[in-house]
């Protein structure tokens, strides 16, 4: 399932994740994405076509927060907005 698009930027990153995905992308250009990983350090995109790339090389993406939930759902066992409420109420 298609997730959204992203804008490929060609920036930021490690010089060989630049020079790969700019090899592949067109800067300025949209892609379908249909897959994120949000991780503790490092986080990617699943591009339809292309395979993962890191986050860093697009503009920032609605699609991105479908990654965070995850994220906070897997090593936190609870929804992000949930242990923001809790936190607030002092019950967590």
């Amino acid at each position: 399932m298609v997730l959204g698009k992203v804008k490929f930027t060609g920036q930021g990153g490690y010089d060989s994740e630049i020079q790969h995905a700019q090899k592949v992308f067109i800067v300025g250009e949209e892609y379908e994405c249909d897959g994120v990983d949000v991780g503790g350090y490092m986080s990617y995109y699943h591009i339809v076509g292309y395979g993962w790339f890191n986050t860093i090389l697009f503009e920032d993406s609605p699609i991105f927060n479908i990654g965070v939930e995850k994220f906070w759902e897997k090593y936190y066992a609870v929804r992000k907005w949930d242990y923001w409420s809790a936190k607030q109420s002092g019950t967590f």
